[in-house]
C-alpha cells in the first residue's frame, strides 16, 4: 500500500483532512491561474527597439502548461489514494452453458 497513516493522522477526522486536501487544491488552482495569465498576455516592449529580439511564447507557454498538468495528475492520485473506490459487486450467479437439453425436471431441480 503506498498510503501508510502514522498514529497522527489517524487521529485527525476525514473532513479535516479533506478541506486541508480542497485548500491545497484551491490555492494551487488560483496560483496556476495567474501564472498562466502572465504568460498569456501581451505585454509591449519597453524600448521598441526593433533590435530586440522577441521572446519565443512556445517555450513559454510549455513551461507554465507543465506544473499545471502536474500539478493535476498530483492532486487526482492523492484524492484517490485517500478515497480508494469501494470493490465492485460481482454477480455471485454464475451461468455456464449447457450441451445438453434443458427438460421440465432440470429447471426444477437447482444443481449444486
Amino acid at each position: 500500500m503506498i498510503y501508510q497513516s502514522s498514529s497522527l493522522l489517524s487521529t485527525v477526522p476525514t473532513f479535516v483532512l479533506d478541506a486541508i486536501f480542497w485548500i491545497a487544491a484551491v490555492s494551487c488552482v488560483v496560483a496556476q491561474f495567474f501564472i498562466l495569465r502572465a504568460v498569456w498576455r501581451v505585454v509591449p516592449s519597453i524600448t521598441g527597439s526593433p533590435n530586440v529580439p522577441a521572446p519565443r511564447r512556445a517555450p513559454e507557454v510549455f513551461w507554465a502548461l507543465l506544473p499545471t498538468l502536474l500539478l493535476i495528475a498530483l492532486f487526482i492520485g492523492a484524492w484517490r489514494v485517500r478515497h480508494p473506490s469501494a470493490p465492485a459487486i460481482v454477480n455471485p450467479v454464475v451461468t455456464a452453458p449447457t450441451t445438453r437439453a434443458t427438460t421440465s425436471s432440470t429447471l426444477a431441480t437447482p444443481r449444486v
